[in-house]
């Protein structure tokens, strides 16, 4: 029901045979906890991949940091990291990036009905969230566009969903 990037732990849904025709009838949001690392743009959007800009973050109360949440609260046009399985002219992005390939990926409407501020570490400039979104919505992406609107830069250092086609790990969303 859906894949997780090698990185990303928690909850995947498998259906096997007969079992698969369900799936479409299952709940499409997905529930994560997410932490991000201001400071750092990557090729890759996430802290796996090669670093591409450093920039210092601000100091920001958390008032403020909900401020820019408030941004991602709700229904808004994003768009996918080049690392993504969107399709380009018939072929994933992916591919195409790993080739060094210059190409732009349109945005896309994706749904945050929940997004809450669990830490934030300004000396280490890493914020942790918990974020139920629609499916099609890719956490990296919101970790880079963050950055970008704290006036910094933003990469997903980790993620693990919680909570997929109604079936949740047990203790992870409290």
């Amino acid at each position: 029901a859906g894949t997780l990037d090698p990185q990303v732990t928690g909850v995947l849904p498998i259906a096997i045979g007969s079992a698969t025709k369900f799936i479409q009838y299952l709940p499409k949001e997905k529930t994560y906890i997410g932490t991000i690392q201001l400071g750092i743009r990557t090729n890759t959007d996430d802290i796996h991949g090669e670093i591409i800009q450093r920039k210092e973050w601000p100091t920001i109360t958390k008032k403020q940091l909900e401020e820019h949440l408030n941004l991602y609260r709700g229904t808004f046009d994003q768009i996918p990291p080049k690392v993504s399985s969107v399709h380009i002219q018939g072929e994933r992005a992916y591919k195409k990036s790993l080739r060094n390939e210059n190409f732009q990926i349109p945005s896309k409407s994706v749904h945050i009905s929940e997004l809450i501020l669990k830490k934030w570490d300004q000396t280490n400039g890493k914020i942790e969230l918990l974020i139920k979104c629609s499916a099609g919505t890719y956490i990296r992406s919101l970790a880079r566009d963050l950055g970008s609107t704290i006036k910094s830069e933003g990469c997903l250092y980790s993620l693990k969903r919680v909570e997929s086609c109604g079936f949740t790990e047990k203790n992870s969303i409290s």
